[in-house]
């Protein structure tokens, strides 16, 4: 599993020096971004280049729902021309995921519009929260998103910090579920009752066991991201990064 970095996590520095923080990533060794909205003003040919300059893949890119139902064209030509690869959906309003009914109504809509995506070569993710974690009967929101959504339209980007602080087993899940999972969040929360939460392998996320999983089922992208850190942005994310990477020489040693 390649292993990336979301942007948002270190908005600070890049509103401070957009392609100074991206060279810092690289070279820490993050093998590729995901944006968050901003691009430092740059158009999608400079993107494009400056991801070439510091050898980052461009993962994808976070769109609000609402975009891209009104102006789905120019996001998929932004991110054609940038060299983005997927889109995914970081939040939906409370409506689609405070019942069962909303869920299918959001899985209508991600269906269509992940059918749009695909035709274009880019496919599009859903990004789970803690509401998904809400239990309807005997599925939780997370799993009403897969029965209502179509494989071939949209998949998950499966942020497992939001699973373990709802007490789930994220490695479980990932086996359970892996041909519906694209990309994976890499979060460690610090405990339950939505707490921050800290660079991976200080809280309660089983890492070592997540990116077993992720592995054994060809998971492409381990995407590094913070939220609400009490170890925020650069320093956070490339503490991440050195955990990961002694989680990676051990498994190599055994």
């Amino acid at each position: 599993m390649k292993i990336g970095v979301q942007l948002w996590s270190v908005n600070q520095e890049c509103l401070k020096d957009y392609p100074g923080t991206l060279r810092a990533l690289a070279e820490a060794g993050f093998q590729g971004v995901e944006f968050a909205g901003n691009f430092g003003g740059l158009k999608a040919e400079n993107v494009r280049q400056m991801l070439a300059d510091y050898n980052l893949a461009g993962i994808g890119m976070h769109v609000a729902m609402d975009k891209l139902i009104t102006d789905r064209h120019s996001v998929l030509d932004f991110a054609e021309k940038a060299g983005i690869t997927s889109l995914t959906i970081p939040v939906v309003e409370p409506e689609y995921t405070d019942s069962m009914d909303g869920y299918q109504r959001l899985g209508g809509i991600l269906n269509q519009m992940g059918s749009d995506c695909a035709s274009c070569g880019i496919p599009l993710f859903y990004h789970n929260h803690h509401a998904e974690m809400k239990s309807f009967g005997d599925d939780n929101g997370l799993q009403l998103l897969l029965r209502f959504t179509e494989q071939k339209c949209v998949n998950l980007e499966l942020d497992v910090g939001f699973l373990a602080k709802g007490g789930m087993d994220s490695a479980a899940f990932i086996r359970e579920h892996f041909d519906r999972i694209g990309l994976l969040h890499l979060k460690d929360p610090s405990g339950l009752d939505h707490p921050p939460f800290t660079p991976l392998g200080q809280g309660i996320l089983q890492t070592s066991s997540v990116i077993a999983a992720a592995n054994d089922h060809n998971i492409p992208w381990g995407i590094v991201e913070l939220g609400k850190s009490n170890v925020p942005g650069l320093k956070g994310v490339v503490a991440g990064l050195n955990y990961l990477r002694k989680i990676e020489e051990s498994a190599d040693n055994s």
